[in-house]
């Protein structure tokens, strides 16, 4: 197998979910916290133009699912080629005889589902403000931020998890014990969310700042600044369980720590995570001085910087990833 086609078809697929899950989890858990409306700094035609930038950006990455998945089954099916049996045939048996293939079967239906439902969410971009001008702690007893949302975001979110478990479907998961399986699923599943829920969550607040020159509303860096100020406890809370995850399996597929500079696999994940700590310490820094410093001067630029510092690593984090997949991986302990 070419390393080269199969990493690029697996980067792919690994950033348009990592997107498309930034995108739920900006409007879950990082909207509900800024104040929209009424006296706030946020207008109701600011939001609007806000949830429309998100939603353009996840609608394009929704579009890109397909292409990603038919580049993904054409690597597999070159994988297990036969060459001398028909490639029609080939294809048949990856994705009628094999688990590989129900779950990439599964994924398309959503790769055609969920471009729609974004559709749909751009169109009603601005219809439901987050909370109605009020933060979590003014709601009643009882009350969630997340009624109110519309129901195309309740169906993007429900598409984008069940995408998820489809990848870890077709992870090392799958490779582990009967009884060990769920617990393995579960964690490749939080693995990918938490994931996403930082770096997609990054590109969706990015992609809701309007450009400096947009008329009305605050500028682009306060826009910035209270976004990134929101998205400060989502941030703790998604990296803490994308290592606790990622910990834990990692752990289950190698014989001992010395996998970690003895194998190819174990190599490449200690690039993998040398490079995601880097990407983690800039994150820091942007809570820590990044954002603090916009707040206090107005300009954006070192910011912007730092973050654009950030995704790249988290670029190369994927890229790692993919490549990670393709070695064989170590004897797993007993």
């Amino acid at each position: 197998m070419d390393t080269l086609p199969d990493a690029l078809s697996r980067t792919l697929l690994f950033a348009v979910v990592l997107v498309l899950a930034g995108s739920v989890a900006w409007r879950a858990f990082l909207c509900p916290r800024l104040k929209v409306g009424g006296q706030a700094e946020i207008s109701g035609d600011t939001w609007a133009r806000m949830e429309r930038r998100s939603g353009l950006v996840a609608l394009l990455a929704a579009v890109l699912l397909l292409p990603a998945l038919l580049l993904r089954l054409w690597t597999q099916v070159r994988e297990f080629r036969d060459p001398f049996v028909p490639f029609s045939e080939d294809l048949a048996f990856i994705l009628r005889d094999t688990f590989w293939g129900t779950a990439w079967t599964g994924q398309l239906a959503l790769a055609l589902l969920l471009p729609p439902l974004f559709l749909l969410v751009v169109r009603g971009a601005g219809s439901s403000p987050p909370g109605s001008g009020r933060r979590p702690a003014d709601l009643a007893e009882g009350e969630s931020p997340l009624a109110e949302w519309p129901g195309p975001w309740l169906a993007t979110g429900a598409g984008v998890a069940l995408l998820a478990l489809g990848l870890s479907l077709q992870s090392h998961a799958m490779s582990m014990s009967p009884a060990a399986r769920p617990l393995g699923l579960t964690l490749d599943w939080a693995h990918q969310m938490a994931a996403g829920a930082w770096v997609g969550t990054i590109v969706m607040v990015l992609a809701a700042s309007p450009a400096p020159t947009d008329p009305g509303g605050p500028p682009r860096s306060r826009l910035l600044a209270l976004q990134f100020q929101a998205f400060r406890p989502l941030a703790m809370v998604a990296v803490a369980l994308m290592v606790f995850a990622g910990t834990i399996l990692a752990s289950g597929h190698m014989a001992g720590p010395a996998d970690l500079w003895t194998t190819e696999w174990g190599r490449t994940l200690s690039a993998k995570v040398a490079v995601a700590l880097a990407a983690v310490g800039v994150g820091a820094w942007n809570a820590q001085r990044g954002v603090p410093g916009l707040v206090r001067t107005g300009r954006s630029a070192p910011l912007s910087r730092a973050v654009a510092l950030e995704l790249g690593l988290a670029l190369l984090v994927l890229v790692l990833t993919a490549l990670q997949v393709t070695p064989p991986q170590p004897p797993r302990g007993h």
